[in-house]
């Protein structure tokens, strides 16, 4: 049922502009969405989060110094070029119904969001099996390995992420082919780091101004710091021997599913600004903190997924390898060798049995002696 609704606007901005109210015809289902986006605006870290951070700040001064801006903004572009070429939304949509995805842009809300939760649940589970990298190497040299394979595979989580971000983007009908798009998903990127509800606030109202804008030559600048902390941040922990062998598993999920949280808010708060329901969403005036339990049992229902989904795997995969590999052999001659193998084994031990039933007739000294055949007269 839908109702009328009167959203006041407020981002931090002393603008006019900034302070109008919307009237809005709202569903039940739009409006909730619209309190979970002010909710998320005025979301802090968990508790254990918050902990972890200052335990590893002064690690992270050390590692900063030494990754510069310039390389992780190389990286990020780079990452982001390859995720924009090979999105595979075609994939992903594939045995929805869906056709094209421009035409999700005129389809209800909560048809976008059910979507795009598909995507992110995809995207986690891809996480998890791309944190078992780092893992195998800090087995294979503890201490050192789980580090340096980590900086190995940030380019690739940067990439998936981005991947991520472009598909749930596209759940929406956005196609995502412009210069300030482009920029709009790498803000995303860096937005999901930022852990101080202010400055998240401010800045996604920012990009989301500069995207909404009129002006074809605004492009809203992204410096990716909060990015950058978030890298170095995780280096400390995956360093360190046994924690490292499964700390990049569980790091890689939460960043990952942090950036699809993000990812779904800022393209919500955009379909409904572009269907002229709402305006920019106010934070909630109440903030609350991440759950750390929610997070810890989000991470263990993962990994008990994906250990069923590797011993299915592991016992499935060797019999269908096996399988697929005998039906590829020309198997005619063996087959009639092992029937015809078995027909004259079947009787050699027929005849075998008969000269043994006559040898233990001898021992016994009753010889059996087939009796003559009776002749029948012929009849007259």
């Amino acid at each position: 049922m839908a109702r009328l609704g009167v959203l006041s606007v407020f981002n931090g901005s002393s603008s006019a502009h900034h302070h109008e109210a919307i009237v809005a015809e709202l569903s039940d289902y739009e409006r909730q969405q619209v309190e979970e986006i002010a909710g998320w605006k005025s979301e802090r870290p968990s508790l254990v989060l918050a902990v972890y951070r200052a335990m590893t700040n002064p690690c992270t001064y050390v590692f900063e110094k030494a990754l510069p801006g310039r390389v992780v903004r190389g990286l990020i572009e780079k990452a982001e070029s390859i995720a924009a070429n090979h999105d595979g939304m075609a994939e992903m949509i594939a045995g929805s119904g869906v056709t094209d995805f421009r035409t999700l842009f005129d389809q209800p809300l909560e048809t976008c969001d059910q979507l795009a939760a598909k995507v992110s649940v995809r995207s986690e589970h891809g996480a998890l099996l791309q944190g078992t990298v780092p893992a195998l190497g800090a087995l294979l040299i503890p201490g050192v390995g789980g580090f340096a394979t980590a900086v190995i595979d940030a380019p690739l989580l940067f990439e998936a992420s981005l991947r991520s971000i472009r598909r749930i983007g596209h759940c929406y009908g956005f196609p995502l082919d412009t210069k300030r798009d482009r920029s709009f998903v790498l803000a995303i990127l860096d937005i999901a780091q930022d852990d101080a509800p202010g400055e998240r606030t401010e800045e996604v109202a920012r990009i989301i101004e500069c995207v909404m804008t009129k002006d074809a030559t605004a492009n809203p600048d992204v410096c990716l710091d909060h990015l950058r902390r978030s890298i170095v941040d995780d280096l400390p922990l995956e360093a360190v021997p046994m924690v490292g062998e499964v700390s990049s598993v569980v790091l890689n999920f939460a960043f990952v599913h942090q950036v699809d949280v993000t990812a779904r808010r800022m393209f919500q708060e955009r379909w409904l600004l572009e269907h002229g329901k709402i305006a920019p969403i106010a934070p909630s005036p109440f903030t609350r903190r991440r759950s750390s339990m929610a997070g810890f049992v989000r991470i263990g229902l993962e990994l008990a997924y994906m250990g069923g989904f590797a011993a299915a795997f592991g016992l499935t995969f060797p019999i269908l390898l096996i399988g697929r590999t005998l039906a590829a052999l020309p198997l005619e001659p063996v087959v009639d060798g092992i029937r015809n193998g078995a027909a004259a084994g079947l009787r050699d031990a027929s005849t075998v049995k008969d000269g043994l039933q006559s040898d233990c007739a001898v021992r016994d000294g009753t010889i059996m002696v087939q009796p003559a055949p009776v002749a029948v007269p012929a009849s007259v």
